[in-house]
């Protein structure tokens, strides 16, 4: 049983299941887990030659089971061999073969015995067992922030921070850098993060190899005192995890300043904003240093600034995104 990856868009996974013993491998068949884009792409190319690839990739969904069976014929060689998960990750323009996952070292294989009289067949067919995996492993089923290590490449190379669905946000509020456990849903966001920190710092098979924070702010005020905000917000949440467990120099804090990807990604989004062609158009055209902020404020009298001050900023004053990468032990 296999619960998908959430992957970034373009890219795609395949799982290769392998039993290895010395110099002895077998390779089971191939899992492909594809992101939307990437699994689009591949549809796209089967519609165009009309005949679907034999590794066509499983329309898997972050939340989605696959439940996973094989059968092989039995040699000796793999009684007590281990069994491996080869990842290799494939982006648009590259393909890299990440480090396979244990899942054990042991396959205690339970040969069945001939029925006397019964002719003797060439090979047994052994079922694999059902692997067992680590709290950290059982967790990053059900938390999508909870991460492989050998993801966080992609995960930095999308950098699509302010719209990961799977990330943490922890809200402040305006001006402000200190953790208010009052304020929007931050009690049950933290309730989550002390949880997950205290499985992962108690699991002795593996290690958290990165915790990655990004700090916003919203784009009231000087460009210089919001990225001194966005900052000190990541820095808070910085030693509230340290204060967990998590070591110093495994935090990595990447400071975003203003959210103007962010916010223009509202606007598009949104058929109620008002002027919203015109937000757009000045958020296109107009650099931060010659004065974007101020044309939007006097755009029609302030009508639209004053509704994405109700509306939209409060949402960018976070520390936008975090992020926990482990390895085994």
């Amino acid at each position: 049983m296999l619960k998908a990856i959430e992957l970034s868009s373009n890219y795609r996974m395949d799982l290769t299941p392998a039993i290895r013993k010395g110099a002895e491998e077998v390779l089971l068949p191939v899992v492909r887990i594809a992101g939307n884009r990437n699994r689009r792409s591949q549809e796209r190319r089967e519609l165009l030659s009309r005949t679907a690839p034999a590794d066509a990739p499983l329309a898997i969904q972050a939340s989605d089971t696959l439940f996973y069976e094989a059968t092989l014929p039995y040699e000796p060689w793999m009684n007590h061999a281990s069994l491996h998960i080869n990842n290799r990750l494939s982006g648009c323009c590259s393909s890299v073969m990440l480090s396979p996952a244990l899942v054990t070292g042991d396959l205690a294989l339970v040969i069945p015995e001939s029925e006397p009289n019964s002719e003797p067949e060439d090979s047994v067919v052994v079922p694999v067992p059902v692997p067992v995996l680590s709290p950290t492993r059982l967790l990053a089923q059900e938390e999508g922030f909870v991460r492989p290590a050998e993801m966080y490449e992609a995960d930095k190379q999308t950098a699509n921070y302010y719209c990961d669905p799977n990330a943490l946000r922890v809200f402040f509020r305006q001006g402000c850098a200190e953790i208010d456990t009052a304020f929007k849903d931050n009690t049950a966001t933290l309730n989550r993060l002390s949880r997950v920190l205290r499985v992962m710092t108690q699991d002795s098979a593996v290690h958290i190899t990165r915790l990655v924070i990004v700090g916003y702010a919203s784009i009231e005020g000087t460009l210089q005192y919001n990225t001194y905000l966005a900052g000190k917000r990541a820095n808070t949440l910085r030693e509230y995890t340290i204060a967990r467990g998590v070591p110093e120099s495994n935090v990595e804090i990447i400071n975003m300043g203003e959210g103007w990807d962010e916010l223009r990604d509202m606007v598009a989004r949104q058929d109620n904003v008002p002027y919203r062609e015109e937000i757009l158009r000045i958020i296109d055209t107009v650099p931060v240093l010659k004065g974007r902020e101020k044309l939007l404020m006097e755009l029609r009298r302030g009508v639209p600034y004053r509704w994405m001050l109700e509306h939209l900023f409060p949402n960018q004053r976070n520390a936008g995104y975090v992020k926990i990468y482990f390895e085994d032990n």
